[in-house]
């Protein structure tokens, strides 16, 4: 009876030693698994933090260029409301010039341009009653004295511009209005304006 009671407990202390290896190993094996778990874990957490990082750069980076180019873009409109704004401020003297100087500067130009002497003059209906044919009767004297035909006058037809002339000669007309002298002083100093008003 002895002897079954020592084997009965020979097989007990086996499966305990056993059971005591199984847990060991389950342990070992739970902490290495824990312990891959945590690494894996970690590392894709600083895959986020990296990729999430470089996500905020390059946002940053495009807001950054974005707002650069929106203040450049609205530095340059107001630039170019100022520059139009110098310029309508100049058709607006040349509107107001006294009368005499006006007078002059119509007389003049007609006189600088090579006319053959034959043209008509188209004025606005606003200048009717300062420019004349005598004024052009004048400037006729003077192409006489150079030779060419001494016979300007005044176009039956006015035009819709604020002031100065246009010179009808066939199918061909020069513009001397304000606003194409105004035109083409823009294409001319435009930059120079640019310089003056912004450095």
């Amino acid at each position: 009876m002895s002897d079954i009671n020592v084997l009965i407990n020979k097989i007990i202390k086996d499966a305990e030693n056993e059971r005591d290896e199984i847990l060991k190993a389950a342990s070992e094996e739970e902490t290495l698994i824990v312990s891959k778990s945590i690494s894996k874990a970690e590392s894709e957490k600083k895959e986020m933090i990296e990729r999430a990082q470089k996500d905020a750069s390059l946002k940053k980076e495009r807001i950054i260029s974005s707002a650069t180019i929106e203040v450049r873009n609205r530095k340059l409109a107001a630039k170019q409301q100022l520059i139009s704004k110098v310029f309508d401020q100049a058709l607006t003297k040349m509107r107001t010039l006294p009368i005499e100087q006006y007078l002059n500067f119509v007389k003049n130009t007609l006189i600088a341009l090579d006319l053959e002497g034959d043209e008509k003059i188209k004025i606005s209906k606003d200048d009717a009653n300062i420019i004349n044919q005598s004024l052009l009767d004048e400037v006729n004297k003077i192409l006489s004295s150079e030779g060419k035909n001494a016979n300007l006058k005044l176009s039956s037809e006015y035009g819709d511009f604020a002031g100065g002339f246009i010179v009808e000669k066939g199918k061909i007309d020069i513009n001397y209005t304000f606003e194409a002298l105004i035109d083409s002083a823009k294409d001319n100093l435009e930059n120079e304006v640019a310089n003056i008003l912004f450095g």
